[in-house]
Order: C-alpha cells, then structure tokens, then sequence
C-alpha cells in the first residue's frame, strides 16, 4: 500500500480490505482495492478502475458509517444505519438498510439519492475523473508508472463508459437479473450471475419480477460461451469475487448434472480458487416442483462442490385459500412437503442450506399468517440451525405498521431464523 498527494487528491493504491464477509456494525470493505479523497468525500474503486464505493468525510455527509455502493449492474445502493426505525438487525439480519435507487419491495420509506449531500457525491465524481485524467496525462516519471496505470483506468471508466459495462453484462447474459436470492447478503450481493435458465414454471399473478416467459434451459456449450465472456468483462476485478449465482427465477429446474456442470466450470474458469475473498459460495432459486423432483444424488454432489450452496425457493404460504389468491398453482400439500425437505436436507447436508420465501400483505386470507405461524413454529420440535424463512411484501401494502406487527408475530413464534425480504436487482 502506498500513498501520494497530487492535484488535491489523496490517492492510496492497493488497500486489503476483509478476506471474509461478515456482519458487522461499522463499515467493512471487502477484498482489494485503491482509493481517492478529494474534497469531502472517498472514493473507491475495483481493480479495474471502477468506482465501487463513496463515503462522504465531511459534516455535510448524512452519517460518518453509511456509503453508497456500485453494483455489477451500474446501480447505485445507499447502505443506512436506518437510524429511522428500530431494530433493523433484527428485521433483516444486517446491520445496515440497503437503499437502491430503484423502486422496490421495501417497507421503509428512506430516499437517500434525495438528499443534496449524496447528489452532490455522484456530481463530484464526476469532477473527480475529469481531475484525474489531467493528472494521467501529467505523471510521467518511471517510478510513478503503477500511480500512472491506475489514474488512466479510473479516467477511462467514466459514466457512460460504466453505463456500457453493465449493457454488455446483460447482453453476455441475454437477460437482466431483475432479483437476487435473499441469501446472497451474506456476501454483500458481490456475485458472478451466470443464466443457466429462463423464466419460470409459475409466472404468478403476484411476482413483480417475474418474465412472462416458460421455463427454458440453457445448452451446455451457451453457458460455457458465457463464463468466457463474463470472465473477459470482470477481467482483473476476478480476484475480488469467490461466489456464483446460477440463475435466474428457477435454476433449480435445469437438469441436475447440468446444474453440477455450470457451478464446476464457474469455479474453475473465474479462478475462485485463488480469489482473494474466501468461503467460496452458490446461489441458486427454486420452486417446489424442481425441489421436490430432485433426488438424493443431486444434494449428494451440490454438497460435494467446492462452494457452500444457498437453494431460496419460493413457498409463499401453507394455505390453500392464500395460494389460490395468489394464483399459484401449487397445493398446500406440496408446499408443506417442501418444506419438510427442506428440514431434512438442511440436516444432511453440510455444505447445502435451503431457505424459503413467504409472502405477506394486506387482503390476504385469515389463514395465511396463523398456517406460517403453525408450521414455522409450533410443529417444529426444537429451534432449527440452518436455514431461513424470508418474509416478502406484497407490492401495495400500504399500512407499514399492521405489516411489520405481522412480520414480528410471525418472527416471535418461529424456530428458523425469520428475517424480511428485501428484493434487490443485479
């Protein structure tokens, strides 16, 4: 790690941040990176010279321990403390309420990009790679050539040429990854998304992600296309990655060896084995009727890859009446199925966890919240040690509080951890 001062900016290359994400109350980077302080504000970037992170260190800056975050996908996220609400932690199982730009799911109504303060970040960014291109221009000693290599990428990636990155994510893809599996905050969503799938088997009236389109299943030769171009489009910011997310809405129902396939060539062509970041890990959705379809053999050799495995399958309720209302065509019977394997696997299996996803909302039937409360806790002998039962808002649930009182009855009786689902895009 070295550290110059030149045209007003404080530059420090090649800082080590954490080797393993965790949950922490104060602000931790991950992996490597290098950094600018100019005026009141700090800015990170990736190896490849793309902003990752901004924090203000000025009065002006709406908490010292909140920051904005790029995404892969070119959108901004906010992470708060959520000073404004109680218990967060408790809500989300992290310590910071992650604020995207974009419209979602979420019950709590903060709107940092509105702030004057956080504008004024992005609008210094921009300032900030004008300066630093005159400084690229201008560093011409031998022994500043590393200062002189990274001040040229960091000009090079300005707002349009970012804007094209993430334009090209997609097209590699030939999707957008409108949803991520709840379980990727355990890695702060830095994630690798490879499409081994197409929609879905449902397309449910009540999903705000979902395609409209049938499940498809990607070739093998198409996923391997992928993995090379995805591995050329992160290119040296590699290191800085060891998780995968197979997607998208029901990965689960690819064929089961091509499942093992895609995960086995992900951690062999993006070098996972020498990333920086440890405990490696996959993500993957799936929905009852693929989980169920699986068979032993399959959790046998999910559990023997080299990366934990998170399977988030969409459950929604055990009600029959509430499933109905949702115009999901699957029966309580098999949800609860489901849901009883999804014990089991969680017991066998040391290096698979499945979790669930439960919707909750205004208008739904009686028998919704007393059927989670039933099987998510009384019938349960004891406390289970792994897995999740992710509680997601229905769009257009108005009444904030009646939701959250329902979130924390649910919460209160549960044997698994209980957490909200806050939907976020890559």
């Amino acid at each position: 790690m070295n550290t110059s001062n030149i045209y007003n900016m404080r530059i420090t290359l090649n800082r080590e941040g954490s080797r393993k994400y965790g949950k922490w109350s104060y602000p931790v980077r991950y992996g490597r990176y290098s950094q600018i302080e100019y005026g009141n504000f700090r800015f990170q970037f990736n190896l490849n010279g793309e902003v990752k992170h901004i924090s203000g260190i000025g009065p002006e800056w709406p908490h010292p321990a909140e920051w904005l975050k790029r995404t892969l996908g070119n959108d901004w996220v906010y992470y708060s403390t959520g000073s404004y609400y109680n218990g967060v932690a408790d809500m989300l199982g992290e310590y910071y309420l992650p604020c995207p730009a974009y419209p979602t799911n979420t019950l709590f109504k903060e709107d940092p990009f509105a702030r004057p303060d956080v504008a004024s970040a992005l609008q210094r960014l921009e300032e900030l790679l004008a300066r630093v291109k005159t400084a690229s221009l201008r560093t011409g000693a031998r022994k500043q050539q590393v200062l002189k290599n990274f001040l040229a990428s960091v000009a090079n990636n300005t707002k349009d040429h970012l804007r094209q990155r993430a334009d090209r994510l997609h097209r590699i893809l030939k999707a957008k990854v409108s949803v991520l599996p709840p379980d990727c905050r355990h890695v702060d969503y830095d994630v690798i998304p490879v499409m081994i799938t197409e929609g879905c088997l449902y397309n449910c009236s009540f999903c705000e992600v979902k395609s409209g389109m049938d499940l498809a299943c990607r070739t093998r030769d198409e996923i391997l296309e992928q993995l090379y171009a995805l591995q050329e489009l992160i290119g040296l910011d590699l290191p800085n990655y060891s998780s995968i997310y197979l997607g998208q809405h029901d990965a689960l129902g690819a064929d089961s060896d091509t499942i093992i396939y895609a995960a086995e060539q992900a951690y062999k062509i993006f070098s996972i084995e020498n990333s920086c970041m440890l405990e490696p890990r996959l993500f993957l959705f799936g929905s009852p009727d693929s989980f169920l379809k699986k068979e032993q053999d399959f959790w046998t050799k999910l559990n023997r890859l080299p990366l934990y495995a998170y399977v988030n399958i969409g459950l929604e309720s055990f009600d029959n009446e509430t499933l109905e209302f949702l115009k999901k065509p699957v029966d309580a019977s098999e949800m609860l199925r489901a849901f009883s394997q999804m014990l089991a696997i969680n017991r066998n299996f040391q290096n698979v966890e499945i979790t669930a996803n439960f919707v909750m909302g205004e208008g739904l039937p009686a028998g919704h919240v007393p059927s989670l409360v039933k099987h998510g806790g009384e019938a349960l002998e004891h406390t289970a040690g792994k897995g999740c039962m992710y509680i997601s808002p229905l769009k257009g649930s108005r009444n904030r509080k009646e939701t959250l009182d329902t979130f924390r009855e649910i919460k209160q009786k549960s044997r698994l951890e209980t957490l909200l689902y806050l939907i976020q895009r890559l």
